[in-house]
């Protein structure tokens, strides 16, 4: 757990999480360019799930433009929030393609 942009990025770098749970609004910075860092720092892509209180239009689209695994407004049910990381967690598997030949 981070407390701050900062640390975030930091605890992200140093324990390579399976996945973040950020909030839109850090002390310290923007959880858009955080998400964007943990991403350019870890080598394998880590699901993000957004979390805001904020009614600020645009931001879903601004979370999905990043690639998000989730977007939820606060306050939000615990089975939502649960539904969305199990989701992030096991994404459904693509079809395999069957060649012809």
């Amino acid at each position: 757990m981070a407390c701050d942009a900062l640390a975030a990025v930091i605890t992200a770098r140093k324990y390579r999480p399976d996945l973040v749970l950020l909030d839109i609004c850090l002390p310290a910075g923007d959880g858009f360019l955080v998400a964007e860092r943990i991403q350019s720092l870890l080598p394998a892509l880590t699901p993000v799930i957004f979390l805001t209180a904020s009614r600020q239009p645009g931001l879903r689209e601004e979370a999905m433009a990043l690639g998000a695994a989730g977007f939820l407004e606060k306050p939000f049910e615990v089975e939502e929030l649960i539904a969305t990381i199990r989701d992030a967690l096991n994404p459904p598997k693509k079809p395999e393609s069957k060649m012809l030949g």
